[in-house]
């Protein structure tokens, strides 16, 4: 009879637990619809009807991963094979956040590495949590929130949007620190997640490195010696270090990062100006005017025209460029396509370019603050290479204690001269220049001293280093005899 009623109750109890298991699968299936009905990329072919149904198709945010990398991350670890394994290795090494890693890291994270999908409006993460996991955003949109003191009651409020590309989660990871902004979906979202125990075997020691290298160079610079603990961490998570070689282009119209103040944690960088002017000849005085010359205002210029049409500067191009990243140090710069070469041979004929030293800043200094940069270059001088540490000019005037950049930008526009000026000193140094050079010929042309020395007297490695050809004109126009 005990058996008869135990066999009964166990019979019961596994239907329970199928039943239980099905409405679990089918709940799983259901929240996971949108992403479960995605399909991969199809081309138009010999069927209308194939063709009908992929133009009509729904058209889904692309994702930084395929349908079937994302059923390998819902795998358990114990269940991916080697092949699966080695396939996700090489899928994160096309990833930016990832290339700096090795290949044997690269393994232990496709053993571990998580997919996971929220629908819009729901909490990833909230305010005040614990450090769970760091999370990569393969697609959808994401809102920064922080809570905020109101009249009667809290209030949420937005401080940034994440994007596709985007990792969060990370700062409370390396300091087990709870989290300090919410997490909320706004579009649906992909993410691949990877859990605490994960991150500190893997992560941990790298990226830890990398924040001690930046927390370093922030501290050795005397701009923010009134900085607290938490600014500072705020300062590694928005900052990027950049090495550049000995005359390597570092800032210019279309080269760096244009929204980035630049300080110089070693070496020095020299400010080149591109002086553009035109001569004017005027014949009743018998003088030259020089007038500075701007490309972008002249409508003759047609090439400046055109390229300034294609440009697009929209509010989210400059977001996707420019925003603040967790891994700020793998951004990379905007594409160079070499605009300044092409301007000096654009430019009309009565048109004269040079390239002046105009200023030079050395280490512990600072540039790109807000002063005038219109038509120079920054230019690393030292023979070694120049570090720089690179930090969002918003988030300076967000934290613009004494007016500290304001005052700079000042004295930057003080000590640095203006192209006007720079114009009028090249041109009264030409103008001497050309007197001297008058000057040394006639001197030595009119001398009527007698001697037999001449040119090929003078040694060849005096001729090799010194400039004589003055003396070479002067000798050649003699037509004095010479004695002893």
């Amino acid at each position: 009879m005990h058996e008869l009623i135990f066999n009964e109750y166990r019979s019961i109890k596994r239907g329970v637990g199928v039943r239980r298991r099905f409405k679990s699968l089918i709940r799983m299936a259901y929240f996971n619809a949108y992403w479960l009905e995605d399909f991969e990329a199809e081309t138009l072919g010999s069927s209308v009807f194939k063709n009908i149904r992929v133009i009509t198709g729904r058209k889904k945010a692309d994702s930084l991963i395929s349908i079937q990398q994302k059923a390998i991350l819902n795998k358990r670890e114990e269940d991916r094979t080697e092949a699966e394994k080695r396939y996700l290795s090489v899928v994160f090494g096309g990833m930016r956040c990832f290339k700096k890693y090795p290949e044997e890291a690269r393994m232990e994270l496709a053993a571990v590495a998580q997919f996971s999908y929220f629908p819009p409006k729901r909490y990833v993460l909230r305010e005040n949590d614990p450090p769970y996991a760091w999370y990569y955003i393969l697609s959808g949109r994401v809102s920064i929130t922080k809570l905020e003191d109101g009249l009667d009651n809290e209030i949420e409020k937005e401080v940034r949007v994440f994007v596709q590309g985007y990792t969060f989660g990370e700062l409370s990871l390396l300091h087990n620190t709870t989290r300090s902004r919410s997490i909320v979906t706004l579009t649906h979202c992909e993410f691949m997640m990877i859990e605490k125990n994960a991150f500190n075997a893997i992560i941990r020691k790298d990226v830890m490195l990398r924040y001690n290298i930046i927390t370093g160079y922030v501290k050795k610079l005397p701009y923010f010696d009134s900085y607290d603990q938490k600014n500072l961490i705020e300062a590694c998570l928005v900052a990027k270090v950049k090495e550049f070689e000995h005359d390597e282009l570092i800032l210019g119209d279309d080269v760096g990062f244009a929204q980035y103040t630049y300080f110089i944690v070693k070496g020095k960088v020299k400010i080149i100006q591109h002086l553009m002017f035109t001569t004017e000849c005027n014949k009743s005085r018998g003088k030259n005017k020089y007038k500075l010359y701007d490309p972008f205002s002249d409508p003759e210029n047609q090439y400046f025209v055109k390229k300034l049409d294609k440009t697009e500067m929209t509010s989210e191009a400059l977001d996707t460029e420019y925003g603040t990243r967790e891994y700020p140090w793998e951004t990379q710069p905007p594409v160079v396509d070499y605009f300044q070469l092409e301007m000096v041979k654009q430019l009309p004929e009565n048109v004269h370019a040079s390239f002046i030293k105009i200023y030079t800043v050395d280490e512990s200094g600072c540039f790109n603050v807000g002063e005038n940069l219109k038509h120079r270059f920054v230019i690393a001088e030292t023979t070694t290479n120049c570090i720089c540490l690179l930090l969002p000019r918003y988030w300076l005037y967000k934290r613009n204690t004494a007016y500290i950049w304001s005052r700079l930008v000042e004295h930057f526009n003080l000590k640095i001269p203006n192209a006007q000026t720079v114009l009028d000193e090249y041109v009264n140094k030409r103008k001497w220049e050309l007197r001297k050079r008058k000057l040394m010929k006639t001197i030595l042309t009119g001398s009527n001293l007698l001697n037999t020395n001449s040119m090929k007297n003078v040694p060849y490695s005096l001729r090799m280093k010194e400039d004589l050809s003055l003396y070479k004109e002067s000798f050649s126009d003699t037509t004095a005899p010479c004695y002893r």
